[in-house]
């Protein structure tokens, strides 16, 4: 059972790659080894303002957890198949790179998108970034009370090259 930062960086390390949210599959998930779902949440957040992990969906389009020590082969890989960014995801990345703190709300301003149905323009664009991991999702907030995942301010995209190449 993972209860401390400390042992969700020492879970990570040894298994590279962990699903964000749930289990299934070849993969282990962080929430099956956490005390709980939001403690789950808590140290993924810690893990990620660390720069212990990345977030990504480059693994069969999940959200994973991938350790550092591993980042840079992923994005060796992944740079050597990536195309040219859709237009949406052009601007979005040049909405992410200009400032800290962007979330998918203002990506959806950006790009005009006004409908409910998801996923929109906007989802499109942001997972395309991180699956060619020109962004990761950083740290967010965890409420007090409510859904652990779902923060006010929304999950905040940052641009992945810096942090993968260091």
């Amino acid at each position: 059972m993972i209860e401390t930062e400390r042992q969700a960086a020492a879970f990570m390390k040894s298994v590279q790659f962990a699903l964000r949210y749930g289990a299934g599959g070849p993969l282990p998930g962080i929430h099956a080894k956490a005390a709980d779902q939001r403690r789950a949440i808590e140290l993924t957040n810690a893990l990620l303002a660390r720069g212990t992990v990345v977030e990504t969906n480059v693994l069969g389009g999940r959200l994973v957890l991938a350790h550092r020590d591993v980042v840079p082969a992923l994005w060796c890989l992944r740079t050597r198949f990536r195309a040219e960014p859709t237009p949406d995801a052009a601007r979005a990345l040049a909405l992410i790179s200009s400032r800290a703190g962007v979330n998918a709300g203002d990506v959806r301003r950006l790009l005009g998108v006004q409908s409910a149905k998801r996923p929109d323009r906007a989802d499109l664009a942001l997972a395309e970034l991180m699956r060619d991991m020109l962004v990761d999702r950083g740290p967010s907030s965890v409420p007090k009370k409510g859904i652990a995942y779902l923060p006010k301010e929304g999950f905040p995209y940052r641009g992945s090259r810096r942090r993968i190449q260091s």
